[in-house]
């Protein structure tokens, strides 16, 4: 009887087994479909679960620690505990002893780390309640961007978007310095010199392909390549998409370095 059970346990760990390895496949098979459909859709997911990694290392840098603030918050906590201790207690023991039955008198007496715990539960509530609204607020932004809406044949709006920030960002460096970087050919953005504090997103567009650039010092053009990264198009329809000076130029223009023509 033993031998047939510990026979039956040798193979539920083997099932277990196949059955870990079988979803694992699963999700991987699911994330190279996800890939092939959209690349940045796995990006977007990645954000969502340790974007907020990303977003302590940019902000903790700029933040400060002010040692008085420090010291008024946890005095004003200590207090808080103390009074909702000394309150509980007291609830306690009157209830205790306005009643006479066995169950009521074996009430233990209201215990401190009861109180920390209860005050612990009750700020984690409040960010929960912060965190749900700042959610249901993005979720909401999400419905109406650009990420739910992208064209995959003909220059997706994600590609926009970035050549929007990107432009934002050049338009941030002239203010500060009175011209951009002068490069006469189409060059990809990672070769220029342009400090990440004016742009430190995604530097090729949804299909892969580098994103150009190229100024006069005062003018600046950006260009996708679109879905079939090939200048102007080839022999398939322009899907081109070309940024300049804070505007997205319509598709049936040409593109010389420095400015846009027709």
């Amino acid at each position: 009887m033993n031998e047939k059970k510990n026979s039956l346990s040798q193979w539920e760990k083997i099932f277990r087994l196949i059955l870990l390895i079988g979803i694992n496949i699963f999700f991987i098979f699911v994330g190279i479909v996800m890939l092939g459909i959209n690349p940045f859709m796995l990006e977007t997911i990645f954000s969502l679960l340790f974007g907020w990694i990303y977003f302590l290392g940019k902000v903790i840098p700029y933040a400060s620690f002010n040692p008085a603030i420090f010291i008024e918050g946890m005095i004003i906590l200590i207090i808080f505990i103390f009074g909702v201790h000394q309150f509980l207690s007291w609830l306690t023991k009157n209830y205790r002893n306005s009643h006479n039955t066995e169950i009521d008198k074996s009430l233990k007496p209201w215990r401190l780390k009861w109180t920390v715990a209860g005050v612990g539960i009750f700020f984690l509530t409040f960010t929960i309640s912060i965190s749900l609204t700042g959610l249901i607020h993005e979720i909401g932004w999400l419905t109406k961007s650009p990420f739910l809406n992208t064209d995959f044949n003909f220059g997706g709006n994600i590609t926009e978007r970035y050549l929007n920030l990107m432009g934002k960002g050049l338009e941030k460096y002239y203010a500060e310095h009175q011209h951009l970087p002068i490069v006469s050919q189409p060059v990809p953005w990672k070769e220029l010199k342009i400090p990440k504090q004016y742009y430190d997103g995604p530097i090729i567009d949804q299909w892969g392909n580098p994103i150009l650039y190229s100024s006069d010092g005062r003018s600046y053009t950006l260009r996708s390549y679109g879905k079939n990264g090939i200048l102007g198009g080839g022999l398939d329809k322009f899907d081109d998409l070309v940024f300049s000076d804070g505007k997205l130029v319509n598709k049936s223009y040409y593109f010389s370095p420095g400015r846009i023509n027709r």
